[in-house]
């Protein structure tokens, strides 16, 4: 019987863009290597989900409508004989949402309990905290985590690791408190984060408005005047207008605070998205459209139905 000729091996099928890069799989508290060139000794120490502000230098990161944030805190340690800089662009982060869709960090580090944004030449054997912010989806969990420096490239597994959201801003059909309230509820006369303010509802109810502004309002709907407070949160001024639409966005941010609470003390009625408004600064000079001072006030007058 003549024998078989020898088979040739097959040759592995590639298809291309299917090949996920290369990366070492990574838990947080492990540390790690990264760069040949180079090297940084980088140690992930916790990630955590918010809707609140992060203030790096005088830049105010909050998350849109449909975002959270995921909050980086980590340490950076020169394991070199020499000097090495440090700064934002010398690591990437990037996270990866349930739908696969990758998110960019905000190329922006801050010094670990500080707004300082970090920028520094480390000393051999020196090590620092650090801390940088990704905006991803606000719904539910972010499973994983992509950090890089030159070709080294770790891959975190995010899944049941990341500090959820506060009880009072957690959404809770989502058992992971990954997932934040399309309403924050609060109480009238209470401070809440709203961008780079906090803002704090004085008093809701009927009001007859000055002669001089010109109001239509339908049969059955009275006027209603609302006066909030605002408090800067940032070192730099920042300028708002007349047609600012910072007080719409109580309507459609998913972190700021609703009126739902103040029914309990008086008719509150719902802020349309335009409204005539008239300001008072509880410091002179505080006017001409920059908020320079620490506080001021806004009265504002809108038609609205008593709920």
């Amino acid at each position: 019987m003549a024998a078989r000729p020898p088979t040739s091996p097959t040759a592995p099928r590639v298809v291309l863009g299917t090949t996920q890069q290369d990366g070492a799989p990574a838990k947080l508290g492990e540390t790690f290597t990264l760069g040949k060139a180079s090297p940084l000794n980088f140690t992930l120490l916790k990630a955590e989900y918010s809707v609140g502000r992060v203030v790096i230098g005088n830049t105010v990161y909050y998350p849109q409508v449909g975002e959270k944030l995921l909050v980086l805190h980590y340490t950076v340690h020169n394991p070199q004989k020499k000097d090495v800089r440090y700064s934002w662009a010398d690591l990437k982060f990037a996270a990866v949402d349930a739908q696969d869709r990758t998110h960019e960090f905000v190329q922006a580090v801050a010094r670990e309990g500080t707004t300082e944004r970090l920028e520094l030449s480390l000393k051999p054997a020196q090590k620092v905290q650090a801390m940088t912010v990704i905006r991803v989806p606000a719904s539910g969990v972010v499973p994983k985590l992509m950090v890089q420096r030159e070709a080294a490239l770790l891959r975190y597994d995010l899944r049941g690791q990341v500090t959820p959201l506060a009880k009072g801003t957690a959404d809770p059909a989502d058992i992971s408190g990954a997932t934040p309230r399309s309403q924050v509820p609060t109480a009238l006369k209470t401070f809440s984060s709203l961008e780079r303010f906090d803002v704090r509802l004085d008093e809701v109810g009927f009001t007859k408005p000055p002669r001089r502004w010109v109001m239509v309002t339908p049969r059955g709907v009275s006027p209603c005047a609302a006066t909030p407070r605002l408090q800067r949160r940032i070192s730099s001024p920042y300028r708002w207008s007349m047609q600012s639409s910072m007080l719409a966005k109580y309507r459609r941010s998913p972190s700021v605070p609703s009126l739902r609470e103040a029914r309990q003390e008086g008719p509150v009625g719902r802020f349309p998205d335009s409204c005539q408004m008239r300001r008072t600064y509880t410091r002179p000079g505080d006017g001409g459209g920059t908020a320079g001072g620490s506080s001021g006030f806004w009265d504002i007058t809108a038609p609205c139905r008593a709920r």
